[in-house]
């Protein structure tokens, strides 16, 4: 009478599978595995009288010893099976093999969180701040230092963005005040001389006055230094902020 495991591919399977059940699992569970996958093949192949495509599909769809054996290991360990065909573990009906449960979909890559650059932020808020404010000095003084703290500490900027912000927003207030001191100083070059001369007989006596106009042309240098400054400013401003989106 011929028995499943005398048809040549099934024996060469089930040697195969012999030896590795052997090598990974205890002797209880190996031999219960071993009678399990025969009484599958010996269902699946009609006691081994099929023919031999039904055979090859019926070894086929087990998956190979190795990953049978990994199944037996899975199931032992709660884990979930690894072949095509998950061992389930001895006792269990229906030839003891069953599907392999569903795949879990891939998982999408996650994407980085967006920085918020809220310091950088915060850098260009508390400097431009404290320029606008730069006559009250107990208040834009303190915006200001904490202002540079803040870009000291940005990391969003490098390179040129970094040059050009403490070239030209760092720089604000320290150049607004400047800038006033400076008028305040073109303004005093800017005086008037008078001279009293006496007229003889006691008459009323005549005041001549002449105004000390100085360079006319440091003033013009000024305005365009100050205008082209405050142009470099506000390109830089526009420039920074668009880099941190």
């Amino acid at each position: 009478m011929m028995t499943v495991s005398s048809h040549p591919l099934v024996h060469e399977y089930l040697s195969r599978l012999h030896a590795t059940a052997v090598a990974a699992l205890p002797k209880g569970q190996a031999e219960d595995l071993l009678a399990d996958i025969t009484e599958h093949l010996d269902t699946a192949t009609d006691g081994g009288t099929a023919d031999e495509a039904t055979v090859r599909s019926a070894i086929d769809r087990l998956g190979s010893p190795d990953e049978v054996v990994a199944a037996a290991l899975g199931s032992a360990s709660g884990g979930v099976g690894i072949p095509p065909m998950s061992y389930a573990g001895p006792g269990t009906s229906g030839g003891l093999l069953a599907p392999a449960g569903p795949l879990a979909p891939p998982t999408q890559p996650t994407q980085p969180a967006r920085p918020t650059h809220r310091i950088e932020q915060a850098a260009l808020i508390l400097l431009v701040a404290a320029e606008l404010i730069a006559l009250f000095l107990p208040l834009s003084a303190p915006l200001w230092v904490a202002g540079l703290v803040c870009l000291a500490l940005a990391t969003a900027w490098q390179g040129r963005d970094r040059v050009l912000a403490w070239a030209f927003v760092a720089t604000g207030l320290p150049v607004f005040l400047g800038s006033l001191v400076g008028a305040g100083l073109l303004a005093t070059m800017v005086s008037s001389v008078c001279t009293s001369t006496s007229v003889p007989g006691g008459g009323v006596a005549e005041t001549t006055c002449t105004q000390n106009s100085g360079t006319p042309w440091v003033g013009v240098v000024v305005v365009v230094l100050a205008l082209s400054y405050v142009v470099a400013q506000i390109a830089t401003l526009r420039r920074l902020t668009r880099a941190l989106h």
